[in-house]
């Protein structure tokens, strides 16, 4: 008993040690110390449970030999004795890892599958997408009383409709492939005379869409699940090359996020947080992500912008979501 109390006492001190590296050092991803302590503490308190279980259970016929003192009951017994002893213990060590690993594995199991937007470049959830467009909108209800015509955000924007589709980021071949199907050719016609027109073009160009285009909610979704995410999906992965099975639907979904909002270059000091990520998931560093999202905060502070500091801090605690998700 006090080896199986010691072992707890152990699992208990490591995991808290561990954690905190973990965190520290962002080693989640490439091989986690809590996962290290958590195997060494299961080997060590089931090889107790195995002493334990010999010398209580068995009492009267393998572990009768056993005297006060360990190594000279075991020089004592019999050969046959010790080979069934030997038996028996390591039939319970592994029961015991098998039973304990079995536990660990079914805690480990997330409540419901995370559910993922079908045919995109890479798994992405709706908690994801939902994000992203609460970001790009503000929701449902302040899109539709301010949002469902054309606006100019401001600074190097073009005039933005729908999800933030900024007009002046795409050509009009593009404007007329994504919404061609969605709105009026009248109101097709004046989304594509906004096609590449950004910064004081974009604001001129404004007042001859403003007034001529309504998107409504739905026509909005429709544009943004079919066509918008699907291409800054693919954007995401090339730019941090990641594979299908890479990474969890959350942690895809806030780099998504991140590509929407800053675009995919990885050039220039700016630039530098989004190489470390590119670097860090292709090593097997993925833990470190979080840290270099937050810290891209330091291109905004002071400026005025304190929804970028916020989408900053939900896209990574997004992806800390879906590396826990996926252990």
């Amino acid at each position: 008993m006090v080896f199986a109390v010691f072992g707890i006492g152990l699992f208990l001190a490591s995991l808290v040690g561990a954690g905190w590296v973990d965190r520290a050092f962002g080693l989640t991803e490439a091989f986690s110390l809590v996962d290290v302590a958590s195997a060494i503490t299961r080997v060590f308190v089931a090889s107790a449970l195995s002493f334990a279980l010999l010398r209580v259970a068995f009492r009267n016929t393998l572990g009768k030999d056993f005297g006060a003192a360990f190594d000279a009951g075991w020089i004592a017994m019999e050969t046959t004795t010790k080979t069934k002893c030997i038996i028996v213990a390591v039939l319970v060590f592994f029961a015991t890892i098998m039973l304990s690993s079995a536990s660990a594995n079914m805690a480990s199991l997330p409540a419901s599958k995370t559910p993922t937007l079908k045919g995109l470049p890479l798994p992405v959830s709706y908690e994801a997408r939902d994000m992203i467009v609460n970001f790009e909108v503000g929701g449902k209800s302040y899109y539709q009383r301010r949002l469902n015509k054309p606006t100019w955000p401001g600074g190097a924007s073009g005039v933005t409709v729908g999800f933030g589709y900024d007009l002046g980021y795409n050509t009009a071949q593009q404007i007329e492939k994504d919404w061609g199907q969605v709105v009026s050719k009248e109101e097709l016609r004046a989304l594509k005379n906004c096609s590449g027109k950004k910064g004081s073009a974009g604001k001129y160009a404004l007042s001859a869409a403003k007034y001529r285009v309504h998107v409504t909610w739905e026509e909005a979704q429709k544009v943004f699940d079919d066509s918008t995410l699907p291409r800054f999906t693919a954007l995401t992965k090339r730019a941090f090359l990641l594979s299908e099975d890479r990474l969890h639907p959350d942690c895809n979904g806030a780099l998504v996020s991140l590509v929407f909002n800053r675009g995919s270059s990885m050039s220039g000091s700016r630039r530098t947080e989004m190489r470390n990520i590119r670097d860090h998931i292709a090593t097997g560093y993925a833990g470190r992500v979080p840290r270099e999202i937050t810290a891209m905060k330091r291109l905004w502070v002071g400026k005025g912008l304190p929804g970028l500091l916020t989408r900053r801090n939900a896209e990574a605690r997004l992806f800390s979501g879906g590396l826990s998700a996926k252990k």
